[in-house]
């Protein structure tokens, strides 16, 4: 390849690269620059490079001589040129090669920081704030957010890309997003009534909101009148007639969750996601960092769940990775307030994702600002990315075994519970320890009592590596031996606990009813467990803010209601943890005061639907008495009277007292007593436990009737 071609090239690569910035003074230079014309006086036009003359090496410097004769004074300058310089266009041509190197690793480095650093494209520029770390911490990469990516990475690509191409036949052009992939059984998007505006900038950043349109509303309003019916075919209905309703997928998702479905759950959940996604605001960039959404605004509520549970949904499915890049961004959303608490859960996906030197730098940077040590999964998680880090870098092991102690010593509550779930045997001195193993049980206060039982049931799993168990004896010891030489440290750390844990925050409660893990579950308080829980919304903020609100529905109609709906809709309806059975006995009171009440056949339009709704619930009633070979006629005379009312109160009652407080339908009970592993057995094979629990020798057990 000739010289000549080669300055060629890479003068048009400087060209190309410093148009944008230098087009004026070139301008200028032109003017003044001598300009080459032809004989007849017009200016001679510069020809176009053709690369595939590259292929030709041997002939360049003909084809040049035979396509561009040159001038006698271009001939005499590149003769001049040769002569004079030797071997110096060899040492110019490496330098122009070095310059446009330099000018490719630039544009590559802006281009790696486009995503990271771009600012939304709405007018205001972003100023310099002390939130830049932050970002660097928690910024995002787009192909961490598929889970595909981390797939073909366990199963190989040639799996994974070959089952996307069988779907992908026929398949149109959809729009490029970065949480969720559309799939070929959804349709195409078009109005929703979803959108995105900027509310208001603050601190550098840019704060935004959902917006309902009044189509949406509308279908909104029959959402909630869908959930207060408590007829999930409702809901259902609901999704196939607006099947980008996103509460109604949100709630339909754990319906189907309950029933044993998790594919078609966590289908419905990413359906929402892209729809959520769909509606964003041009200026939105999940990757900029500095895009937020306030929990508190009623209409931003539905992206946090769905991230929440699309993250636990595909953590179950052995996608660390990308949980741990969802967490990121769940965490960002509303860096400030943390709505769902994902600062109790980032820890068990960073660990199960081996990032262990991302995990280091994020407790670093934020312990400072929010005291992460003093929440039981981050004293435990630091001490365990240490161990892990140190196979690489041997001085994290000191650091390993400080935080473990700590952690120890900060919450000995742990230990024993911890070894038990992961039914490892401890070591006899700390079972016989008092410090570990206490003759009394440990006085926690109920929210650090919360977390405990939140961080062992979540990520027991972790402690079960053959390689943590010497080492956390060997700490575990080395504990003990410090609390027996100074007698006082135990005391210091009882009243840092004592006054560290006197209240659970609301997003703590929040994070424990979406997560369902049992052990956490069981520790909720009477008053919680008592309210109403919507899947949908669970525990509003107490400062909600929303554009519209719920319209109110007269006491008469759900009275009605309630008193016509008979005994066995009613006691369905106490077996839910929100059912008052005072709002029962009230409503009945104040239809029996209802002066000249009407006939069934005159009743308004709107009692005349309530009635159809629960006719459809007295046809079920009467299916399950044949299925169980009961005659439904004394189950239905005894529905209408107040007889039949009075046990659904006292069930109601009965219900919310129970020991530990229902949080599953159906919540199986023997002899007043729950135990876990019948109620989940029970679910399977009733018959068998209930036998093997009463004696095989009931005449139930003889026979087929269960």
């Amino acid at each position: 390849m000739s010289n000549r071609q080669l300055r060629k090239i890479h003068g048009e690569k400087d060209e190309l690269s410093t148009l944008a910035s230098s087009l004026q003074l070139e301008e200028e230079e032109l003017d003044d620059a001598p300009v080459i014309r032809n004989v007849n006086g017009n200016r001679k036009k510069k020809p176009a490079i053709n690369m595939f003359d590259l292929l030709h090496e041997g002939d360049d410097s003909d084809k040049e001589s035979v396509e561009e004769p040159p001038t006698p004074d271009e001939s005499e300058e590149d003769t001049s040129h040769i002569v004079q310089t030797g071997t110096k266009p060899k040492k110019k041509t490496k330098k122009k090669k070095k310059q446009s190197a330099q000018l490719d690793d630039d544009a590559d480095d802006l281009d790696n920081e486009f995503l990271v650093n771009i600012a939304p494209s709405n007018g205001h520029e972003t100023p310099v704030s002390k939130q830049v770390a932050a970002k660097n911490v928690l910024s995002l990469e787009q192909k961490n957010l598929n889970s595909d990516n981390e797939l073909k990475k366990i199963f190989g690509s040639r799996v994974v890309v070959s089952a996307q191409k069988k779907k992908a036949r026929g398949r149109a052009y959809v729009k490029s997003t970065w949480l969720i992939n559309s799939k070929d059984n959804w349709s195409q998007i078009r109005k929703t009534g979803l959108s995105m505006s900027l509310d208001q900038t603050k601190d550098g950043c840019f704060y935004f909101k959902y917006e309902h349109n009044k189509e949406y509303r509308q279908i909104q309003y029959d959402f909630w009148e869908a959930v207060s019916s408590l007829n999930p075919t409702n809901i259902v209905a609901l999704v196939n007639m607006y099947p980008y309703h996103i509460d109604s997928l949100i709630q339909l998702s754990d319906i189907c969750r309950m029933s044993e479905d998790p594919q078609m759950a966590g289908e419905l959940i990413e359906r929402a996601l892209y729809i959520l996604e769909s509606a964003f605001h041009p200026s939105f960039n999940l990757a900029s960092g500095n895009c937020r959404l306030e929990y508190k605004q009623q209409e931003n509520r539905a992206l946090f769940l769905a991230i929440f549970k699309h993250l636990v949904s595909i953590g179950l499915r052995g996608c660390y990775r990308t949980a741990l890049e969802f967490c990121k961004l769940l965490y960002t959303l509303d860096l400030d307030s943390d709505p769902l608490a994902v600062i109790l859960m980032i820890d068990f996906y960073a660990i199960k994702a081996s990032e262990y030197s991302w995990f280091i730098e994020f407790f670093g940077f934020f312990e400072s600002k929010k005291n992460l040590s003093q929440l039981p999964n981050m004293a435990f998680a630091i001490a365990l990315a240490h161990f892990y880090h140190s196979k690489t870098d041997p001085k994290s092991l000191p650091l390993a075994d400080e935080y473990l102690k700590q952690a120890l010593l900060m919450f000995p509550g742990v230990l024993i519970p911890l070894l038990d779930k992961c039914s490892i045997q401890a070591d006899v001195r700390v079972v016989r320890h008092e410090y570990f193993s206490p003759k009394t049980p440990f006085s926690h206060s109920p929210s650090l009592n919360n977390l405990i039982q939140l961080y062992i049931g979540r990520s027991f799993h972790l402690w079960k590596d053959a390689e943590l168990l010497p080492w956390l004896e060997r700490n575990a010891n080395s504990c003990l031996n410090e609390v027996d030489r100074q007698p006082s440290i135990a005391l210091e750390y009882e009243e840092k606990r004592k006054t560290r844990y006197q209240g659970t925050p609301r997003n703590i409660y929040r994070h424990i009813l979406l997560s369902d893990i049992k052990d956490a579950t069981a520790t909720l308080p009477q008053e919680l467990a008592a309210g109403s829980v919507m899947s949908f919304d669970p525990l509003p903020p107490v400062e909600s803010v929303s554009s519209y609100s719920r319209p109110t529905r007269t006491n008469n109609a759900t009275a009605a209601s309630q008193l016509e709906g008979g005994l066995i809709s009613s006691f369905f309806r106490s077996l839910l943890p929100g059912f008052n059975p005072q709002e029962v006995v009230n409503n009945q009171q104040a239809v029996q005061r209802q002066p000249g009440r009407p006939p069934r056949a005159n009743v308004d339009l709107q009692e005349n639907e309530e009635i159809a709704a629960e006719g459809a619930g007295a046809n079920l009633q009467q299916s399950c008495a044949e299925l169980a070979g009961l005659d439904f006629t004394p189950i239905d005379t005894c529905t209408k009277t107040s007889e039949g009312q009075e046990l659904a109160v006292a069930h109601g009652t009965e219900t919310l007292t129970l020991q530990p407080t229902l949080t599953f339908v159906p919540w199986v009970v023997y002899d007043k007593v729950f135990d876990d592993g019948k109620q989940w057995s029970s679910l399977s094979n009733l018959r068998s436990v209930a036998c093997n629990h009463n004696g095989f020798n009931a005449p139930s057990c003889l026979s087929n009737v269960l």
